[in-house]
């Protein structure tokens, strides 16, 4: 399966032109497929995903006054149990963390992300009903769905939260994407408590032989964004 079948051809080609004596060649070759091997493992995605995961931890005593929770995209037309569209798994991981968090704290949730759209089934709705669905009350779930990035989830967030009054958001997301959003937050002035929602590392991981075989480069491409997405906001006004 990809891209384990793309990489077997790369390496038979490598070595047809080896055995032709085309060196140059060959050596392009032998390089590509070996930095495409590479990037797609998973120790090796991980080395990216630690850099950007470092310092990040899960409060043992979170205190806010509302959950904001950034999304990561909503498939619209998905079957669900309770009716079509769902929050991708990304998204998903973030949604169960806040529900458990808002049981346990008793604060609103708002949810920011996905888009503006005109969707028959709108975001709103769909995040709506699936966190009814996770068990948090209709009157303590917001939902702001114009934000296309980080940054300006970060700006409209702030509009809400000065709105609202909301002084201590818990910013819920992805352990590796958390550096970024409290740097875009604290850019629009707001001081935010990082929550992560999901680990990509953690100490004690252990790495089988199929770990070293190729493999996603979905995790690979996640890192890179992350990491240039963070130097972008960094050298941008």
């Amino acid at each position: 399966m990809p891209p384990g079948i793309f990489i077997l051809t790369f390496i038979l080609l490598g070595i047809v032109q080896s055995l032709r004596k085309k060196w140059l060649m060959s050596f392009f070759i032998w390089f590509v497929t070996l930095t495409a091997w590479v990037i797609s493992t998973a120790p090796f995605t991980d080395r990216l995903m630690s850099h950007l995961e470092s310092g990040i931890s899960i409060p043992s005593h979170p205190a806010g006054d509302v959950i904001v929770v950034l999304g990561a995209g909503i498939n619209r037309s998905m079957p669900n149990i309770s009716g079509l569209g769902a929050p991708t798994e990304t998204t998903t991981y973030r949604l169960f963390t806040a529900s458990i968090l808002q049981k346990k704290l008793k604060i609103p949730i708002l949810f920011s992300g996905a888009g503006n759209s005109s969707s028959a089934r709108p975001v709103k709705d769909i995040v709506f009903r699936v966190l009814k669905d996770m068990g948090v009350p209709e009157n303590k779930i917001m939902v702001e769905d114009q934000s296309r990035d980080t940054k300006e989830s970060a700006l409209k967030v702030a509009e809400i939260c000065a709105e609202k009054g909301f002084r201590r958001p818990i910013i819920v997301s992805s352990a590796y994407h958390l550096k970024r959003s409290v740097y875009c937050f604290s850019r629009a002035g707001v001081d935010v408590i990082p929550f992560p929602a999901r680990f990509e590392t953690w100490e004690g991981k252990t790495y089988t032989l199929l770990s070293y075989l190729p493999g996603s480069y979905s995790r690979f491409s996640a890192a890179l964004k992350e990491i240039i997405g963070l130097k972008v906001y960094q050298l941008t006004p």
